[in-house]
């Protein structure tokens, strides 16, 4: 057992890591402040935002990174195997959906974006005394993966990298009664409940700002709760829980590590510093444009309050302006001397502010990566062409984005497989389709396991996390349809695998948002025999619609696509210039 001296040690390891990392944390808090924009607080000297970047940002990266739970893939190396590896494949897809791993994930790619991101997987522990202590998705047994806050996250400032810390864990709360009662922990005698805001420097984290109005960050608990660190020691293979400094020396519990290689904890960035766990987070990037922007907006603001337009006249002309101001619009009067009335305008944006927002927006969209192009906020070339050029040049930065997520995901699935194959209490039932139109309940346990774990690969399907709307999926759909399934229809049908129109025209239809009875009165019963022959496929020929915005060439081409095209022609022709077109 470790000595006393040991977990002192470790606290002040924990209070290292608070202190090399206060200045990102307190800028983090200032991100999540400009991400608010005062809608937690109720202060009236509050700074307005008028143009929020900052949520313009998350608005667009996070839902195109993570939409919806991902979707596992499990191959078998060992082809006998393939039938359970599907079985295996439904179990995991199961347990995803039951622990809600969508939100987890989304929350975790916001962290990313303003700090890091971080997760632990696992499986909940109970006591026979105390139910749901760790939430009501935590029941005794339960797979788990919890997102950790930047703020909670704690590791040793040594190491340079992940694999040479000597220790890594996170910080949570737990009631005070579940510790006493579970049966699971010991040496528990000095702790104290802790009935604020939780946490070194809490001031510096998002719930803080979340809880504004809460002075001094009084929070009042139904229960009691304590302040714990659970802390992975690879060195011992071991997962040990400390208290909080000043909270007692002594470890309150000690576990063997049975989990899989790397530890309970994975870890998520984007834009990584050399030798520093700590990387350089998307949006502090770009965190000064949006002060900018938001800078000259309140001052353009500020001038068009200004602006006003008033009626002046001489002190003899008092006649003539009262029949100014009750004139209505369109309305002839008389006056006596039009010199002596006259409009006057003060105050409105100054016309070189606008460029000045031009430019300030354009360099917030490259920082971006072209966020308004991605997010579809406005068309930025002539052509639909060009536009698909730009599109795959912006979403370079995106891709690697999203790339990062799936290989940070597919280590938690590998996770959450180890842990359903290594658990001998599982037992779950999935429906699994044996063929056409027929469906088998199956039931994963202990005892219907097949092979070894290390037979299986684990990932997961790439853009699966992506939500597709209805109208890019009707497109993949029909390019699916004209490229692959009618090209082939003859030769699957030769096969034996007729084509099925009636359930094709009707996934399609659900994404046009028309019913299957609609769709039923399309089609008409026949005993008539049915000729499977086809003739050759010929595609449908037609024309490319421009996106909204953007000029057709359906009526002749604009300068630019004249322009385009002709280039075009002469790197075909060697660089000759091509005859004159009729």
């Amino acid at each position: 057992m470790p000595e006393k001296n040991f977990v002192e040690q470790l606290q002040r390891g924990i209070q290292t890591c608070y202190r090399l990392t206060k200045p990102m944390r307190k800028k983090r808090k200032k991100i999540f402040d400009e991400y608010a924009a005062g809608y937690f607080g109720e202060s009236a000297q509050q700074v307005k935002k008028p143009l929020n970047m900052v949520w313009r940002d998350m608005s667009v990266i996070v839902p195109l990174i993570v939409s919806q739970n991902p979707k596992v893939m499990v191959r078998a190396r060992i082809l006998p195997l393939k039938p359970f590896a599907e079985t295996l494949r439904l179990t995991l897809n199961h347990v995803i959906g039951e622990i809600n791993l969508r939100q987890t994930l989304r929350m975790v790619v916001i962290n990313s974006m303003m700090y890091f991101g971080v997760t632990k997987t696992g499986i909940a522990e109970g006591g026979l005394q105390v139910e749901d202590a760790f939430g009501y998705l935590h029941d005794a047994g339960q797979l788990y993966c919890d997102n950790i806050d930047g703020d909670d996250y704690v590791w040793d400032v040594a190491g340079r990298v992940r694999e040479e810390f000597d220790f890594e864990g996170n910080r949570y709360r737990v009631p005070l009664d579940y510790i006493i009662e579970s049966g699971l922990y010991k040496n528990y005698d000095k702790l104290s409940p802790k009935y604020t805001g939780y946490g070194e420097d809490g001031g510096k984290r998002p719930e803080r700002t979340a809880k504004e109005t809460l002075r001094n960050f009084e929070i009042s608990e139904i229960r009691p709760y304590v302040e714990l660190y659970d802390l992975w020691i690879p060195s011992d293979n071991i997962v040990m829980t400390i208290p909080s400094e000043g909270q007692g020396n002594e470890p309150l519990r000690i576990i063997e590590w049975n989990g899989p290689e790397g530890g309970p904890y994975d870890f998520l960035s984007y834009h990584e510093f050399p030798e520093s766990i700590v990387p350089i987070p998307p949006i502090y990037s770009r965190l000064d444009l949006h002060q900018y922007i938001n800078t000259l907006a309140r001052k353009m603001g500020r001038q068009a309050d200004r602006e006003k337009t008033i009626l002046v006249y001489d002190g003899a002309a008092d006649e003539d302006a009262k029949r100014a101001i009750q004139a209505t619009d369109g309305e002839s009067i008389r006056v006596d001397n039009i010199d002596r009335v006259k409009e006057i305008k003060f105050g409105g944006i100054n016309e070189a502010a606008y460029p000045y927002m031009f430019w300030l927006k354009q360099m917030w969209s490259e920082q971006a990566n072209n966020a308004d192009l991605i997010g579809g906020i406005r068309p930025q070339a002539e052509t639909l062409g060009q536009e698909q050029m730009l599109q795959a040049n912006a979403t370079i930065g995106i891709q690697d984005m999203i790339w990062q997520v799936h290989h940070f995901t597919a280590s938690i699935l590998r996770k959450m497989a180890w842990y359903i194959w290594s658990d001998p209490l599982i037992d779950i039932t999935v429906s699994k389709r044996i063929g056409a139109g027929m469906n088998l309940d199956v039931v994963y346990n202990e005892e219907a396991r097949e092979g070894d774990f290390l037979d299986y690969e684990f990932d997961i399907e790439p853009y699966s996390m992506q939500r597709m709307n209805p109208a890019m999926r009707r497109q993949a759909i029909m390019e699916l349809i004209n490229g692959i399934v009618i090209p082939t229809a003859q030769l699957a049908a030769m096969q034996g695998d007729i084509l099925q129109v009636a359930p094709l025209v009707k996934a399609v239809a659900r994404d046009l948002d028309l019913t299957e009875a609609e769709v039923d009165e399309w089609y008409k019963s026949s005993s008539e025999p049915i000729n499977t022959q086809m003739g050759p496929y010929q595609p449908l020929q037609g024309f490319a619609v421009p996106k909204s915005g953007q000029p057709s060439d359906q009526r002749g081409a604009t300068m630019a696509s004249k322009s385009a095209n002709m280039r075009q022609q002469q790197t075909r022709a060697g660089g000759k210039s091509s005859p004159p077109q009729e």
